[in-house]
């Protein structure tokens, strides 16, 4: 069934490249995708083969706000690079306000330009009985960079600065909005930055024995 699902993916890809266009790809799972030979099919696939077709990834499941980097040979200077974004949920079960986002397309690139999320305060709503919708942030100016558009070296940027030692912007914007402004849960700082780095487990474990340091 995996095997079936990435033929399908490469085969639709495949038309979508012929045609000139470009795709995205939604999933409901943000978990390491499937045992370590899938998935490094599949990141060949998004990162290597077709990263010039496929603007981004949606991913579901976690309800966490969160990104993922998906990286072909993630050791070189020649690493072939694709993204995802996870988004959070409207069921708060996850120790989570419930959130949603709305994406902004830059049609003329065929690229990710920006997404605004999103949120309800379940704690004031509760208190209140009045549900309200507000903002929570735009993505482009929580995360400020010379690179107009949402791709994988804007992610890879991202990724980059939680573990800048002069600047902890990024950082606490990141922490604190992936429960989606509710009490934030304990975390490990480089444990997140290095699940966002690597999907693959071997490379995972090296990042997380790099950086050994608990909290954050």
């Amino acid at each position: 069934l995996v095997l079936n699902s990435l033929y399908w993916s490469a085969a639709v890809t495949r038309s979508v490249e012929t045609d000139q266009k470009a795709s995205s790809i939604d999933t409901f799972s943000s978990k390491p995708y499937w045992f370590n030979n899938y998935t490094e099919i599949y990141v060949r696939l998004v990162a290597k083969n077709y990263s010039d077709v496929i603007i981004g990834q949606f991913f579901a499941h976690s309800h966490k706000d969160d990104f993922r980097l998906q990286m072909f040979e993630p050791e070189t200077s020649i690493t072939a690079r694709s993204f995802v974004l996870l988004a959070p949920a409207i069921s708060p079960v996850y120790h989570n306000n419930p959130a949603f986002r709305l994406v902004s397309l830059d049609t003329d690139q065929q690229s990710l330009a920006d997404y605004t999320q999103y949120y309800m305060d379940l704690v004031m709503a509760t208190q209140f009985s009045n549900p309200v919708w507000q903002v929570d942030y735009t993505f482009s100016k929580k995360y400020p960079s010379k690179n107009t558009l949402i791709n994988a070296e804007r992610i890879y940027e991202l990724n980059e600065q939680l573990i800048n030692q002069t600047s902890d912007t990024f950082w606490n914007g990141y922490a604190f909005s992936r429960e989606t402004n509710y009490q934030p849960m304990p975390y490990n700082r480089f444990t997140l930055y290095c699940g966002m780095r690597f999907v693959d487990f071997q490379n995972f474990q090296k990042c997380t024995q790099k950086y050994s340091v608990p909290g954050g």
